[in-house]
């Protein structure tokens, strides 16, 4: 019996230090991290009065995610001014309602724009498997190539149609082979004269009789798919790009667009002339905070989890009208090639151009949508969308081949104001 108190004793010796020495260290943390917070308290109320500076890692021209607390949103934004005096920075917004705001600096209310790209999007994920068709899947003529997310596509292009013609942006339009008749109202209107290819996977037969006649096809070397058509506008700036190292093309730009999209070409090639091109490396209507994925698989943009594990996208040019210059080309069509791939083609594009240093720039000279935002092609709301070009560049959603028509007409009848919007 004298044996278990005995034990008893021997427990409490041996567990009560070690009880101790616990609650001393969770003490020691809790008064480190209150010491931490009160310091920088002390830092800002100091720096308030005058009487300290807490050193900001900003400076004039980065870019920075800005958590928008009032929309609970993470936009981008530039720094346009740094005030240590007042611990307060400015900012420029890409797109916003509010276009310029000077808020107190706080740690964690800003992130630099690279850090937060590595932090919640996807931009620096690699693609981990190569994939390359080791024959031809639906054409009959011997194809060239270029790799696009580990994936070697093959197309067809005529050399000769990059050659002798006007202006300085190459024109890449998806289209699909049973969209002739937009495809010819694009040509008889705001594409004439001008380098305007349009971008067409699927059946070679489908398609082969055009490609020879009119020689503006890009063939892509794959199934025609809403949830491919990434690799098709990756692919445009691939022969663009290929095609203008052999052939010592002189062009500056490139634009992605649909064909159901009107593009004033005149209007556009003195943008390109008049503004800043800086500012022209990537460009088109922007959304300017970090969207997340959606995830309910009935929705048409629905993205996966094994797809696209972060919870969001970096800022991004929507598909509808993509301006890259020549040298945003030349490095994407690099980056590209080991991205890992994602079905949104317009993420997909900011992320390979983020790769390279490009933040989007936003301009309301892109029109996504007509008076409804439920009008398109698809649509009986025909007659009831107004037909104007004012201050207009690229209006998409364009209803009908007559609608582009009427389009083309309006641009000569309606006023453009550079100045107007940016």
């Amino acid at each position: 019996m004298t044996f278990v108190p005995l034990l008893l004793r021997w427990k409490y010796i041996i567990v009560a230090p070690i009880a101790l020495i616990y609650l001393f260290n969770l003490f020691t943390l809790e008064n480190l991290l209150s010491q931490q917070q009160q310091n920088l308290d002390n830092i800002i109320r100091a720096n308030k009065r005058g009487e300290g500076k807490l050193l900001m890692p900003f400076k004039k021209g980065d870019w920075v995610a800005y958590h928008y607390q009032t929309r609970n949103a993470h936009l981008l934004a530039q720094v346009v001014g740094v005030a240590h005096d007042k611990n307060a920075i400015t900012l420029k917004y890409l797109k916003s309602h509010v276009v310029e705001e000077t808020v107190d600096y706080r740690p964690g209310l800003l992130q630099n724009h690279n850090e937060a790209l590595l932090a919640r999007t996807g931009t620096f994920a690699n693609c981990t498997r190569n994939v390359e068709n080791n024959a031809i899947i639906f054409g009959e003529i011997n194809g060239r190539s270029a790799t696009v997310s580990c994936r070697t596509i093959r197309f067809a292009a005529q050399a000769s149609s990059f050659v002798g013609k006007s202006g300085s942006i190459i024109v890449g339009v998806l289209s699909t082979s049973d969209n002739f008749s937009w495809r010819n109202a694009i040509r008889a209107t705001w594409a004439a004269n001008s380098t305007v290819f349009f971008v067409i996977a699927g059946s070679w037969n489908d398609i082969k009789e055009e490609y020879h006649e009119y020689k503006d096809i890009i063939w892509i070397d794959m199934q025609e798919s809403f949830r491919l058509i990434t690799y098709k506008t990756s692919m445009f700036f691939q022969v663009v790009n290929m095609m203008a190292s052999e052939l010592n093309l002189t062009y500056s730009h490139v634009l992605k667009t649909d064909d159901d999209s009107y593009v004033a070409l005149g209007r556009l090639e003195q943008l390109v002339k008049r503004e800043d091109p800086k500012h022209l490396d990537y460009w088109g209507h922007a959304w300017s905070q970090y969207v997340k994925p959606k995830r309910d698989p009935e929705d048409r943009y629905y993205e996966s989890l094994d797809q696209y594990p972060e919870p969001y996208y970096p800022p991004y040019v929507t598909g509808s009208a993509i301006l890259l210059s020549r040298k945003t080309v030349e490095c994407v069509t690099k980056t590209m090639q080991e991205a890992r791939f994602l079905d949104m083609e317009d993420v997909f594009v900011a992320i390979v151009a983020a790769r390279c240093g490009y933040v989007p720039t936003h301009s309301n000279f892109v029109r996504v949508y007509r008076d409804s935002m439920h009008a398109n092609r698809w649509t009986t709301e025909h007659n009831t969308q107004e037909v104007t070009m004012k201050n207009t560049i690229v209006q998409h959603h364009i209803l009908s081949p007559g609608d582009m028509i009427a389009h083309h007409k309006s641009v000569k009848a309606d006023k453009f104001q550079f100045d107007a919007i940016l």
